[in-house]
């Protein structure tokens, strides 16, 4: 039997399926997706070994200029990219630190994971920074909730203060702004996609 005849689920890495049954990775996302900042792949991971997505609070004014489709497109073509390079297929984790973030933002993002699953599981875990509005942490609370139309099968995990993070992600794969020390430059990181 071939390393890829049999598929294994294994809970803790994520990793659902050899990648001959992997979708074919869909095109590239349009360059003011790519050069927005928006949303980053950085190619790091969580503890359970799930490639992390990452909405970067520096990146969040830019991110209600795109649609959540496009969001969403660009996160399922290098989670494609990914999965083909590595031989398997695993879930994404996302980290998204929304203490500041307005409501309108925390809707976008929540919808945007939410559309993610839509067709298919594809988030292991979502580490959120609680925002300090009240109305904010309500909203994304309530956005979470699964209703009869959509159930997230996604692990919440909400967290007080970014130094949490080192529970779940190591430092070594976090950027500066998240409490670690993973050198990231979205620029050079697309002049090397393209």
């Amino acid at each position: 039997m071939s390393r890829h005849a049999a598929a294994t689920q294994l809970p803790q890495t994520g990793i659902q399926k050899p990648v001959q049954e992997c979708d074919p990775i869909p095109p590239l996302p349009s360059d003011h997706v790519l050069g927005s900042g928006a949303v980053l792949f950085p190619g790091v991971f969580d503890q359970h070994g799930c490639p992390l997505v990452i909405f970067p609070v520096d990146g969040q004014d830019k991110l209600l200029k795109l649609s959540k489709a496009e969001v969403v497109d660009f996160i399922n073509h290098f989670h494609a990219l990914l999965n083909k390079k590595q031989e398997k297929q695993s879930l994404v984790s996302v980290v998204a630190d929304l203490r500041l973030a307005s409501a309108s933002t925390t809707r976008f993002i929540t919808e945007t994971l939410l559309l993610l699953e839509e067709h298919k599981r594809t988030v292991h875990s979502v580490y959120v920074i609680r925002p300090k509005k009240k109305n904010v942490v309500k909203l994304f609370l309530k956005l979470l909730v699964p209703s009869m139309s959509c159930t997230s099968s996604f692990r919440n995990i909400l967290l007080k203060e970014i130094p949490e993070l080192s529970n779940y992600i190591d430092r070594s794969q976090l950027p500066p702004s998240l409490g670690g020390y993973f050198l990231y430059c979205h620029r050079s990181w697309v002049s090397f996609i393209k």
